[in-house]
């Protein structure tokens, strides 16, 4: 769950000197699975990620497929980030920064085996080529942020198809500038 999904969401930032360990334990702490459990038992929403079972645009499952080489794939699930970028950059944003440092573990747990293919978008700001190009490298940015933990991620871009907002407006636009991560099962 994205807070962005939510209208009237607010996000809480902690950050901790130096000379303050204890703080930072706290902010490990929250941000752990047992944290995160504690935070879910209070009625909040924890940042956990999740996969996602859900009808696939079947010009998603064409580029998974492709990303990985195969002729078809029995399904696929999306995690439940949007890794948010800067406008004409392949640069995260912070909070994609965050979920970008938990997913190798939320992978690990979920998908020790899956095939993770990594796929960017742009806003439609720009020509489409330029988009194509730039949504390739935001993918492959992830893909290479990933391998340090063992995950040997697929990359693919889209450019400015499928936006999930509109691009008439600046919040939109930031939605759309993005890179989702998707585990593909193959076909047996």
């Amino acid at each position: 769950i994205a807070t962005e999904d939510y209208a009237l969401a607010y996000r809480i930032i902690g950050a901790v000197a130096p000379q303050a360990p204890a703080a930072r334990k706290f902010l490990d702490y929250l941000t752990s699975d047992p944290g995160q459990d504690r935070i879910a038992e209070a009625g909040f929403v924890d940042l956990r990620l999740r996969h996602r079972q859900e009808q696939v645009d079947p010009t998603i499952l064409a580029v998974l497929a492709q990303a990985l080489n195969l002729q078809s794939i029995a399904g696929a699930s999306r995690y439940s980030t949007n890794l948010r970028f800067r406008v004409d950059e392949h640069r995260l944003d912070i909070k994609a920064q965050a979920d970008l440092g938990r997913l190798p573990r939320s992978l690990a747990r979920d998908f020790p085996n899956g095939k993770v293919v990594i796929l960017g978008f742009t806003d439609s700001s720009g020509s489409a080529e330029h988009n194509h190009g730039l949504s390739i490298k935001r993918a492959e940015f992830i893909a290479a942020e990933l391998k340090p933990f063992g995950i040997d991620a697929a990359a693919a871009g889209l450019g400015q198809q499928l936006p999930i907002d509109t691009n008439e407006t600046e919040r939109g636009r930031m939605r759309n500038r993005r890179a989702e991560v998707w585990v593909v099962k193959p076909e047996n």
